[in-house]
């Protein structure tokens, strides 16, 4: 094998098969390791590349050492600070039914069956489905749950509310019920990523077209948001994206 290419597979095995043993495990599931294992590959390829040479020319010419590269580095990754920073994804459908009709049905959502769902790649590797939602009141101040596939409950605050126009959902997660999974713990209880507000609008188009539109704020707060934030993105984009159809589907 060229040495190249030892330099920059040795390291990269090496943190390839430490992922496959947390999978395999249990302490990390597909959805995690398909966010975390990218960068820390790559890098672990190009540390190889840059420092296996230093190694080579000072003690000896086996390359076997920089296998250990990753873990003996990894403590630098703490020198990195972290920074906190606010993103949006935003998702527009026409519905072809009447305002009122739609209203009805983003407050509390419907039963969405199986049949009325279109699952996708990151559904089947962890990501909950929506299945429905109930609003209920409590000491006054109206809340709302919302059920998702594997037990995953969510309960939100409606913070602000514009009947037929607007509301607004705060996400309380000290009182919902996360999934035994290590992507609910690492990414809803880590602090690295927040909901802020996830809210609906909806805008009449005419008597039979209703322009709805779903948005989440969230905020990141990690050493790597432009990277954390693709993986956001990616996933929030294909959730409202699939619900709106989902609702789209159900209304009409």
């Amino acid at each position: 094998m060229n040495s190249r290419w030892k330099q920059f597979g040795f390291p990269f095995l090496s943190v390839l098969l430490f992922f496959i043993l947390t999978l395999s495990s249990g302490i990390e599931d597909w959805l995690c390791i398909l966010i975390i294992s990218f960068p820390f590959l790559i890098t672990a390829g190009i540390v190889g590349l840059v420092v296996a040479p230093l190694i080579k020319n000072r003690s000896s010419k086996k390359l076997y050492s920089i296998v250990l590269l990753p873990f003996i580095l990894n403590p630098v990754e703490s020198l990195l600070p972290s920074k906190s920073e606010k993103f949006s994804v935003k998702t527009q459908i026409v519905i072809n039914t009447s305002q009122e009709a739609v209203w009805e049905n983003i407050l509390e959502v419907p039963e969405i069956k199986d049949a009325e769902y279109n699952y996708g790649l990151l559904n089947w590797i962890g990501v909950p489905r929506p299945i429905k939602s109930k609003v209920y009141t409590t000491d006054g101040q109206k809340l709302r749950i919302g059920y998702f596939s594997d037990g995953l409950r969510l309960h939100e605050r409606i913070s602000q509310i514009d009947t037929l126009h607007y509301v607004e959902f705060e996400i309380l997660l000290d009182k919902s019920k996360l999934r035994d999974l290590p992507t609910d713990k690492h990414l809803l209880q880590s602090g690295n990523f927040y909901f802020d507000r996830i809210y609906y609008r909806l805008n009449k188009i005419n008597s039979n077209e209703t322009e709805l539109t779903l948005t989440c704020e969230y905020s990141l707060n990690s050493k790597m948001n432009g990277y954390a934030n693709f993986w956001a993105k990616t996933i929030i984009k294909d959730f409202e994206v699939r619900l709106l159809n989902s609702l789209k589907h159900k209304i009409e």
